[in-house]
């Protein structure tokens, strides 16, 4: 009986993709970071994989600044109009009036006064230990207490501790007084 062999599939060794750095490629990804997008939409919008493109910015600075400019100028723009949103600003608006039939656009310069909700939100992101929202602390117990306070906030852990402390008191009073009426 012979035998027959069959050879072994050779493997096949693919040639690495060349990346080349182009100019286009950077302009699209500076204004895909500009718009908001995140690695992973920036990537799929260039046709590659995400972890590629990482890769790509770790081994090609002007990538990796393509990217880092575009989010950084967005976000510049941002702060900017949330520090315009704070301070209050000057705006230039358009309106139209009507004379004789015929209307007329005339430029009107109008004052926008500081608005409180970002006001708020640039003390509480700037400033959390005296702006924020609340401030979680360890109570009794270990338990969590949510300071939604800024006079609580200003005070000590030992002042929560015995305001809290009167506060369970006056609890547990009340409630031996419920009992004792429901048991009346």
């Amino acid at each position: 009986m012979e035998r027959t062999i069959h050879p072994k599939p050779k493997k096949v060794v693919r040639a690495k993709e060349k990346f080349e750095v182009n100019s286009d490629l950077l302009i699209n990804i500076f204004q895909y970071a500009l718009t908001g997008k995140t690695q992973k939409e920036t990537a799929e919008l260039v046709s590659m994989n995400v972890g590629t493109l990482r890769r790509y910015m770790e081994q090609y600075p002007e990538v990796r600044s393509a990217y880092m400019d575009g989010k950084d100028k967005a976000d510049a723009k941002v702060v900017m109009s949330l520090f315009d949103l704070c301070f209050g600003h000057y705006i230039i608006d358009e309106v139209v009036n009507f004379y004789q039939g015929e209307s007329h656009v005339t430029k009107v310069k109008k004052y926008v006064g500081p608005n409180f909700y970002a006001i708020r939100m640039w003390l509480s992101n700037r400033q959390k230990l005296l702006w924020s929202e609340s401030k979680a602390t360890e109570g009794f117990n270990n338990t969590q207490i949510n300071i939604n306070n800024n006079y609580l906030q200003s005070l000590s852990m030992e002042e929560l501790q015995k305001v809290a402390l009167k506060g369970l008191k006056k609890q547990n009073a009340d409630n031996v007084e419920e009992a004792e009426e429901i048991n009346e």
